[in-house]
C-alpha cells in the first residue's frame, strides 16, 4: 500500500484529527510527522518525530525571503515540508507516496486511486488558468521520491540564480494589492512547467480531486453544483453527495456526478458544523434551565 503522509510543524488543530479519522476509515500505512509530544493519538497512525528529518532545512533557512502578505513562518513553513518529506522518502526508501494537509478528506482508498497517475513522477492540483498569480497546489499529491529531490534542489537554485522573477510577482501583488504573493505553489508552478506530471483536479473515467471546495471549477469555470450549508455561515460550498461511502458532486459541463476522490478544507468545515452544534446545545440548555426555574 503506498504511504499516505502528513507533515504539520507545531501543535496539531481540531481538523488535524478530523483529517486523519477520515483517512483511516479507509486506509492504511498512514503516518504523521510532526513535534513530538504533539500526535494525534490512534493506534492506527505512524508517527515520525519531525526533528528526525530536518538536516537538509538549513540551507533553505538561510536562503528563504519572505515575499506575501501571508504570514512569514508560514510559508516558510510550507516550502520546508518539502525537504522533510524529501528526507523521510530517503530515509525509508520509499518510491512513491501520497501527501495531503491537515484539512484535507480522503473519500477514497488512496493506493487504489494512486493507479491512476502510476505513469508520472509525481501529480498535483492544476488549474487550467493561466496568469500572473498562477499556481499549483500540492495540497493532495502523489509524489516519487525522485520528484521530491528534484523538487528541493529546484527551489534552491531558484532562491540562488533567478529570484528576480519571483521578486516581479510580488511587486505585482503589491502594485495591484493583491493579498498573497510568492509560496511553495509558485515554486511549484514553475517546477512543473517543463515536466510531465499527472494532474489531479483533470476528471478521469474514475474521478478527481478537488483542490477548492470553496470554487465552482476545478479544471474549467462553473463546472460543478454549490450550496450554502447553514452550519457553515455563509459560505459557499461544492455540493458534496454521499453514496456507499464515496463522495460525488455534480458537473454541469458533463451533465453528470463526479466522484471527489479528496479535497481540503473539510475538515475545517466539520469543525464548523462541530462548533455550531455545540452552540446549539449551549442554547437549548440554557432554555431548558431558564424554563425549569420558572416552574
Amino acid at each position: 500500500m503506498i504511504p499516505i503522509v502528513y507533515v504539520r510543524f507545531g501543535k496539531p488543530q481540531s481538523h488535524t484529527y478530523f483529517s486523519i479519522e477520515q483517512t483511516l476509515r479507509e486506509n492504511e500505512n498512514v503516518h504523521f510527522i510532526g513535534e513530538a509530544g504533539e500526535v494525534p493519538f490512534d493506534s492506527r497512525l505512524h508517527f515520525h518525530s519531525i526533528s528526525n528529518y530536518m538536516d537538509s532545512l538549513s540551507k533553505i533557512r538561510d536562503l528563504y525571503v519572505p515575499l506575501s502578505t501571508s504570514n512569514p513562518y508560514f510559508e516558510y513553513y510550507c516550502i520546508a515540508r518539502w525537504f522533510v518529506l524529501s528526507e523521510f522518502a530517503s530515509y525509508y526508501n520509499i518510491d512513491k507516496l501520497y501527501y495531503c494537509d491537515d484539512d484535507v478528506y480522503n473519500f477514497c482508498n488512496i493506493s487504489d486511486v494512486s493507479e491512476i497517475y502510476k505513469d508520472y513522477i509525481a501529480a498535483f492540483c492544476v488549474t487550467s488558468v493561466a496568469s500572473e498569480m498562477a499556481a499549483i497546489s500540492a495540497c493532495c499529491s502523489f509524489w516519487s521520491r525522485e520528484a521530491l529531490v528534484e523538487f528541493c534542489s529546484f527551489i534552491i537554485a531558484e532562491y540562488e540564480n533567478n529570484i528576480e522573477r519571483y521578486i516581479e510577482r510580488w511587486r505585482y501583488c503589491f502594485r495591484n494589492e493583491i493579498r498573497g504573493g510568492v509560496s511553495d505553489m509558485t515554486f511549484l508552478y514553475h517546477f512543473c512547467s517543463n515536466r510531465s506530471i499527472g494532474n489531479l483536479n483533470k476528471i478521469t473515467e474514475h474521478g478527481c480531486f478537488d483542490s477548492n471546495p470553496l470554487s465552482k471549477g476545478i479544471w474549467l469555470t462553473d463546472e460543478y453544483k454549490m450550496e450554502k450549508p447553514k452550519n457553515l455561515g455563509n459560505r459557499e460550498i461544492k455540493s458534496l453527495i454521499f453514496r456507499d461511502n464515496k463522495a460525488f458532486a455534480y458537473n454541469f459541463v458533463r451533465n453528470q456526478e463526479v466522484r471527489i476522490f479528496a479535497a481540503p478544507e473539510h475538515a475545517k468545515f466539520d469543525v464548523l458544523r462541530e462548533r455550531h452544534r455545540n452552540r446549539l446545545r449551549r442554547k437549548l440548555l440554557s432554555a431548558f434551565k431558564f424554563s425549569f426555574k420558572n416552574i
